[in-house]
């Protein structure tokens, strides 16, 4: 007997009934599937609760809408063909609770709780609507992260503007221009490790949908822009004020968030089972990696 959709977002979230609870632990003792999918909720809302508190643009939000209701709008036709003979009179509440749940709203469909025995033809469906679901929560995820580094430019605050209108005159003043453009600098990078960090967590949670060269893949190219990143930072201890040090190490933090995002989006196309998109992002992989 495995537990709903609903049930377990709620027992993630700590909102389920104590009675409820004490049904789901012992099922999760039991059960790797629906174990497996807690560790993977669990493990996102660590890597998000991690991130700083920041107000994403209104266009991350819009962004995120329409990734959300594509995710559901190809979940709905495997939904379908995988549904069991005799069970089209079912479809209904299932597909009101999941529009119910995209709009936002709590609470349980008409009949949300029923619990389909194991060992059934709704085990397959169910499994595949996990894939799916987990897929879902990963791109939501990614956006959010990805959110704590949209639109943020580091603009060294001694820009060549504002030497040209007022040229420093004493060593002082050069020295706290310089500290000034290291603490800045030093935010924008405390920033961007945090977007990577929580990235990161996301991407290893389900590295195990990756096959073994496609993993290799990323890790050469994960590898490569780690070398330029400590590259990028001896550079800049070397010569904090050169502004193309700077840069470079920015540049390459977002080089590395790319990548990641790239990683995501790949572990998404393979849930879904769709090897097009799949293929298409591992070929870019490859060539960044060449």
């Amino acid at each position: 007997m495995h537990p709903n959709e609903d049930a377990i977002h709620a027992y993630v979230d700590g909102s389920l009934g104590a009675a409820e609870r004490t049904g789901i632990d012992r099922h999760v003792a039991s059960c790797a599937s629906c174990r497996q999918l807690l560790e993977d909720l669990r493990e996102i809302l660590r890597a998000a609760k991690a991130l700083e508190l920041r107000e994403p643009p209104a266009r991350v939000w819009s962004r995120l809408e329409r990734a959300i209701t594509l995710e559901r709008d190809d979940a709905e036709p495997v939904a379908r063909r995988l549904q069991p003979s005799g069970m089209a009179s079912d479809t209904g509440p299932a597909e009101a609770g999941h529009d119910r749940r995209a709009s936002g709203a709590r609470g349980p469909a008409t009949g949300a709780r029923t619990l389909q025995p194991s060992g059934t033809a709704s085990d397959t469906g169910r499994a595949e609507a996990g894939h799916d679901r987990r897929a879902t929560w990963l791109a939501a995820a990614a956006a959010v992260v990805l959110a704590t580094a949209v639109g943020l430019r580091f603009m060294p605050s001694g820009g060549e503007s504002v030497r040209s209108r007022a040229p420093a005159t004493t060593t002082v003043a050069e020295g706290d221009r310089a500290e000034s453009v290291e603490t800045e600098l030093r935010q924008a990078e405390a920033h961007y490790e945090k977007a990577i960090k929580g990235l990161e967590q996301i991407a290893s949670a389900e590295r195990n949908a990756l096959d073994p060269r496609t993993a290799a893949t990323l890790q050469r190219n994960l590898a490569v822009i780690d070398q330029a990143i400590t590259e990028s930072r001896a550079a800049v201890r070397s010569e904090p004020a050169s502004e193309p040090a700077q840069q470079s190490l920015l540049e390459n933090f977002k080089s590395k968030i790319a990548l990641l995002q790239d990683t995501v989006a790949l572990i998404n196309e393979m849930r879904k089972g769709n090897e097009a998109g799949a293929a298409r992002i591992v070929s870019g992989l490859k060539q960044k990696g060449d």
